[in-house]
């Protein structure tokens, strides 16, 4: 599995470097493209004026066969420059463990930079993790936390796309069961660095790499803490068809574990809906042109 995130890599990278030379003509105008529908990796796109997405991620982990599903509104307030989101995480796991939902997140996010056609993207996210995961089953960490996001975008060529994330995350008193069944309360902290290179292979259908690793700190014992850390490398692709109404995405990714701690490989499905619920007032506010 490795070696094939690895040629994955490589096979995206040489189609990417391939696409270099359309940038040797800085005014041509280069089609539409498929807009913030990572999968892993955080795009740096707010949503347009008057449009709304939603989002429904599947994720399954093997050997173990627990399947993480997620649902994700965006929503512009009222343009791009201020966006809100709710994401609502279901963990349904083996026969021999529990299922539930999730700690929610909501999400406040800013157009710091908007680059247009050429530059750079960058939308700071601040989320407020709401403890509604139940702890005692390992579903969410029985208390309320924080996290900041920082994703940034850039479409280099007509072909070829790059997003960067770095991320933190903080939950103080986190809940946790020892390993004689005692409960205590830790404070617990994580990081994460993920990069997206996508290959724009027609304004429909792309091709992706993403990587991402966490280092997380999480309480043990009672006043012990250790460090996990996960990286992930997963080859995917995405395809955009557009209606009168919206426009529908769907993708599929096999994330491959790096680490002795990361899950040795799983299967994601990917499905975006997106529409115009409203009408900006100012034609220039409108949403971020889709592909064609």
């Amino acid at each position: 599995m490795v070696r094939f995130a690895l040629c994955s890599a490589a096979a995206i990278l040489a189609l990417a470097l391939a696409a270099l030379p359309a940038a040797a003509a800085p005014d041509e105008s280069w089609p539409p493209a498929i807009e913030d529908n990572s999968f892993l990796v955080e795009e740096a796109y707010n949503q347009g004026a008057g449009v709304v997405q939603w989002i429904l991620a599947f994720q399954q982990f093997r050997p173990s066969g627990a399947w993480y599903n997620a649902f994700t509104t965006e929503w512009p307030v009222p343009d791009q420059t201020n966006q809100l989101s709710l994401t609502v995480p279901y963990i349904a796991e083996t026969e021999r463990l529990p299922s539930g939902w999730g700690d929610i997140s909501l999400n406040y996010r800013y157009q710091a930079l908007a680059g247009g056609e050429r530059g750079w993207w960058f939308a700071p996210r601040l989320s407020a993790l709401l403890p509604t995961g139940e702890w005692r089953d390992d579903l969410g960490n029985g208390a309320p936390g924080v996290q900041i996001g920082l994703p940034f975008s850039r479409r280099f060529t007509r072909g070829f796309a790059m997003t960067l994330n770095a991320s933190g995350q903080y939950v103080p008193l986190a809940r946790g069961t020892a390993d004689d069944g005692s409960s205590f309360k830790a404070d617990a902290w994580g990081i994460s660095e993920g990069i997206s290179l996508v290959w724009l292979a027609s304004p429909r259908f792309n091709l992706m790499l993403e990587a991402l690793a966490t280092q997380d700190r999480v309480a043990v014992d009672d006043g012990r803490t250790e460090v996990v850390r996960i990286a992930v490398a997963s080859p995917s692709f995405r395809w955009a068809v557009n209606f009168e109404r919206g426009q529908l995405v769907l993708g599929a990714a096999v994330p491959i574990g790096l680490t002795e701690a990361s899950p040795d490989w799983s299967a994601l499905f990917y499905v975006s809906w997106e529409s115009a619920l409203w009408t900006p007032k100012s034609p220039a506010s409108s949403a971020i042109s889709r592909a064609e």
